[in-house]
C-alpha cells in the first residue's frame, strides 16, 4: 500500500482510471486508518481484487465511511465471526415459535427436519388458537402453560420486533431471532445449503460488499445497506430505522413513477398480485409480460387477467439462454398451500426464455423475484436494457452475495444506472434493489 499515491487531497474528478490509491479514513475515536482502493469506472467487483470505486463522486462517501458502522467493520476486518456453538446450546431440542403463518411454519419444518420438536406455535390472533398446523398446536402466549425459560423463536416477517418488545415487557427474555435460529440449526435457506453463508460471506467477500455500497446513489440507500449488513453480522432483526412500509415494495416512490408501469415485465409473477398492486397505485399497464413457472400460481395468474389481452401470462421462467428447467413442485410464496387445492398435474419441465427473445417492443419496468435466478435473467435481458433502459426492481436476498453481485451484474450490462436499495421486513427477506 505504501507505494500507492494518496487520494487524501484529491477531488473525485482528479482520480485516474485504472489507478490504485491509498486514503486515510478518520475514525470515531479521532484515530485514522488507511485503506487502498482501485478506481475504474468500467471495473467489475471482484472480492480477490480488493476495494473498487467506480464513480469519483463517491470518493467523499469513502472518506466518510466511519459514518456507517457496519461498512467500517468490514473495511477494517473488525467484525468477529459468530460462535455457532453458543447458539446451538441455546436452541436445544425443543422450542416455541411465535408466528403461526408462513415464516413460522417454514421455521418449524426446518427445525423438525433437524430432529427438533416445536412444542407449539404462539400467535396473537385469537382466531388461530386451538388450531393444529402440521401437527403443531397453536396457542396464545401463556407462561403458565410453558416450560420455564423455554426458547421462543420469532417467526414473523413483519412483526418479529414488536413481538420481541412485547415479550420483554412480560419478562420473557429467552428469545431468538429467525436469523440466529437458522444459523444455530445450520438450516438450508432458499438457494444456500446453509443459512450460515449469509454471515460468513461478509468476511470472505468484505471488499465486494463495501464496493457495492459505494455504488449507491442516495443517503437513505446507504443507511439501509449498512443496516442490512449489521443485521447479518449480528444475526439480528432489521432495525426499524431501515425498514420501509411493506406496501411500497416495487412501487417505492423514491424510484418508481406512474409512467414506469406502462410496459411492464414481471418474472416470478406468482398469481399476478404485484401487477394488481402496482395498477391500484399507479394506473393500468398498457402491456405486460408475466412469467410464472409454477403450475398453480400460473393458472391463478391466468384467471386474474383472463379479460386482459394486453397482459400476457407465460408459464415460463426468465433465463439467460433458451432452455428447459424442471417445473417447480411448489411456490415459495405459498408455504401454507393456499394455491394447492384441487387435482393439478404439474408439467415435468417449463421453458426458460431470455427476455431479449420475448419482448420486442417497449419495456419500462422489470421486476425480478425468481429465487436466485435474477442474475441469469438480467443477462438474458441485455439487449432490452441497452435499448430501453427500463427501471429494475430486483430482489436481493435469495443468495448470500446478492447485495453486491446483482449490483455488479447490472452495472456491467449498463453502467449508467443509478442504484438504490430498500428493505421491507423485520427479517432477512424482502430486500429490493432499484436501478433507475
Amino acid at each position: 500500500m505504501s507505494g500507492y499515491p494518496s487520494a487524501e487531497h484529491l477531488a473525485g474528478h482528479e482520480l485516474v482510471a485504472g489507478s490504485s490509491y491509498k486514503l486515510p479514513i478518520m475514525l470515531p475515536d479521532a484515530e485514522t486508518c488507511e485503506v487502498c482502493f482501485r478506481f475504474d469506472p468500467h471495473g467489475t467487483i471482484d472480492p480477490e481484487q480488493g476495494l473498487l470505486l467506480r464513480d469519483g463522486a463517491r470518493l467523499t462517501v469513502l472518506r466518510q465511511i466511519a459514518r456507517y458502522p457496519a461498512m467500517l467493520r468490514l473495511l477494517q476486518g473488525a467484525a468477529i465471526p459468530c460462535d455457532y456453538s453458543v447458539l446451538e446450546r441455546q436452541v436445544g431440542d425443543e422450542v416455541y415459535i411465535f408466528g403461526a403463518h408462513q415464516v413460522g411454519v417454514l421455521l418449524a419444518r426446518l427445525f423438525q427436519a433437524r430432529g427438533g420438536r416445536v412444542r407449539a406455535f404462539l400467535d396473537n390472533d385469537e382466531r388461530k388458537h386451538g388450531a393444529i398446523i402440521e401437527g403443531i398446536p397453536v396457542q396464545g402466549f401463556d407462561r403458565s402453560t410453558m416450560a420455564p425459560g423455554a426458547l421462543v423463536v420469532l417467526g414473523s416477517g413483519r412483526y418479529s420486533e414488536t413481538i420481541r418488545v412485547d415479550l420483554a415487557t412480560k419478562g420473557w427474555i429467552n428469545v431468538m431471532t429467525m436469523q440466529a435460529f437458522l444459523a444455530a440449526i445450520d438450516a438450508p435457506y432458499i438457494t444456500e445449503d446453509s443459512f450460515r453463508n449469509y454471515h460468513s460471506v461478509l468476511f470472505n467477500q468484505a471488499s465486494a460488499f463495501v464496493s457495492a455500497f459505494l455504488c449507491l446513489e442516495d443517503e437513505r440507500s446507504r443507511e439501509v445497506y449498512d443496516g442490512l449488513i449489521r443485521m447479518r453480522l449480528e444475526l439480528d432483526n432489521a432495525a426499524a430505522s431501515i425498514r420501509s412500509d411493506f406496501r411500497l415494495e416495487y412501487i417505492e416512490p423514491d424510484f418508481i413513477e406512474a409512467q414506469d408501469i406502462r410496459f411492464y415485465v414481471d418474472a416470478g409473477a406468482y398469481d399476478g398480485d404485484t401487477l394488481a398492486r402496482l395498477e391500484s397505485r399507479l394506473g393500468a399497464a398498457q402491456n405486460a409480460y408475466l412469467f410464472e413457472p409454477e403450475q398453480r400460481a400460473f393458472e391463478a395468474c391466468q384467471r386474474r387477467f383472463a379479460d386482459r389481452k394486453t397482459v400476457k401470462v407465460l408459464q415460463a421462467a426468465m433465463s439467460e439462454t433458451p432452455c428447459w428447467i424442471p417445473a417447480p413442485r411448489a411456490n415459495s410464496c405459498d408455504v401454507l398451500g393456499q394455491l394447492a387445492a384441487g387435482d393439478v398435474q404439474p408439467m415435468a419441465d417449463v421453458a426458460g426464455l431470455p427476455l431479449d427473445e420475448v419482448a420486442v417492443g417497449a419495456v419500462s419496468l422489470i421486476k425480478l423475484d425468481i429465487e436466485g435466478a435474477e442474475g441469469s435473467a438480467l443477462r438474458g435481458a441485455r439487449q432490452v436494457l441497452l435499448r430501453e433502459r427500463p427501471k429494475l426492481c430486483v430482489c436481493a436476498y435469495h443468495r448470500s452475495d446478492d447485495l453486491w453481485r446483482l449490483i455488479d451484474t447490472v452495472l456491467a450490462l449498463r453502467g449508467d444506472y443509478r442504484v438504490g436499495v430498500r428493505h421491507y421486513s423485520d427479517i432477512i427477506d424482502d430486500t429490493t434493489l432499484y436501478f433507475y
